[in-house]
C-alpha cells in the first residue's frame, strides 16, 4: 500500500529529535560543571566567587559593626579632682618645700611685745646663739637658703603668694645668712642688741619660730601645696565626683587631705588637684 513508508520515516525523525536534544542537555551539564569548578559567577547571582576554604571575610554590601570601649574613671567616694582658673586661691596647714631666701617678714602690727621670731641653734661667731627680733621693723634674711615651713597658710592670686608662718617652728635649711635688720644675739646670759644686724650659719639643728601673725610675700611662681586643712578658691571650675563632672565658681573644701598645683598667668591662676574630704559648692 502507498502509506506504509509513512511510520518508519517518522521514527527515524523521533530518534534523531532525541539524540540532539540529549546532546544539548549533556552539553549544558558540562558547562555548568565548569562553571562551578572556576568560581565564575553567573548572572543574577551576588558576592565574589568562592576561592576554597577559610572565611571569605565581608561581602560587598554586607554591614560591618565597630565597637567602642570607653573607659571613665570613678573616684572614690569622698574624693573630687578640680581644675579650672581661680583669681584667689587660699589653704592652710599646707607643707611648702620651702620659702626660698632672701625673704623678708612683717607682721601685721610690729612692735607688739609677743609679735617676731626666734632663731634658735644659730651658729654666730663660731658659738651657738639665738637670735630675736621684736617685729619693730621688717625682718630681712639674706642668703642662698630656704626656711622649710609647714604647715602654713597659704593665700595665692596672680601677684604672688602671701605665706603666714603661724606659730609653730619651722627649720632652716643649711647654709650662710645674714639679717639685715636690727637684732637680739645671746651666746649666754643676756642676749646683746646689734643694730647693724648678724651674719649666722645654720645647721640641721637650727630652727625659726614666728609669732604675732608674721608672714611673707612670695613672688609669682609654681605652687604645690599639700597638707591637711582647708581650700577656699575663686574662679572658674570643673570638679569631678564619683564619675560626675559639673562646674562651679568657687571652692569651699574642708578640713581635709589636699594636694594642688597653682600655676600663675596672665589670665590668673591654673588650679588643679585632688581633695579628699567635704567639699562645699554654691
Amino acid at each position: 500500500m502507498r502509506g506504509t513508508p509513512a511510520r518508519p520515516l517518522a521514527a527515524r525523525r523521533w530518534l534523531v529529535e532525541s539524540i540532539a536534544w540529549a546532546a544539548v542537555l549533556l552539553l549544558f551539564a558540562g558547562t555548568m560543571t565548569a562553571v562551578a569548578n572556576s568560581g565564575t559567577l553567573l548572572p543574577g547571582q551576588g558576592g565574589e566567587p568562592s576561592t576554597g576554604g577559610g572565611d571569605p571575610g565581608p561581602q560587598p554590601g554586607g554591614t560591618v559593626v565597630e565597637t567602642t570601649v570607653v573607659t571613665k574613671e570613678v573616684l572614690p567616694a569622698g574624693q573630687a579632682k578640680v581644675a579650672g582658673s581661680a583669681s584667689v586661691l587660699t589653704v592652710d596647714g599646707a607643707v611648702l618645700d620651702g620659702v626660698a631666701t632672701p625673704l623678708t617678714a612683717d607682721v601685721p602690727e610690729r612692735g607688739l611685745g609677743r609679735a617676731g621670731a626666734v632663731i634658735e641653734n644659730a651658729i654666730v661667731d663660731g658659738q651657738r646663739a639665738t637670735i630675736s627680733w621684736d617685729s619693730g621693723r621688717p625682718l630681712v634674711i639674706e642668703g642662698a637658703g630656704a626656711i622649710a615651713v609647714g604647715p602654713v597658710g597659704v593665700s595665692a592670686d596672680p601677684q604672688g603668694s602671701t605665706v603666714s608662718f603661724g606659730e609653730g617652728t619651722h627649720g632652716i635649711a643649711p647654709a650662710a645668712y645674714r639679717i639685715a635688720t636690727p637684732v637680739a644675739v645671746g651666746t649666754s646670759g643676756l642676749a646683746e642688741p646689734r643694730e647693724g644686724g648678724v651674719s649666722f650659719t645654720a645647721d640641721a639643728a637650727t630652727t625659726i619660730t614666728f609669732s604675732g601673725g608674721a608672714f611673707t610675700r612670695v613672688p609669682p611662681g609654681v605652687l604645690r601645696l599639700r597638707g591637711e586643712g582647708k581650700v577656699a578658691a575663686t574662679g572658674d571650675f570643673g570638679v569631678t565626683e564619683r564619675s560626675e563632672q559639673r562646674t562651679a565658681p568657687s571652692l569651699d573644701f574642708g578640713p581635709g587631705a589636699y594636694d594642688v598645683t597653682v600655676t600663675p598667668g596672665t589670665a590668673g591662676l591654673t588650679v588643679a588637684g585632688t581633695l579628699e574630704g567635704p567639699l562645699r559648692l554654691p
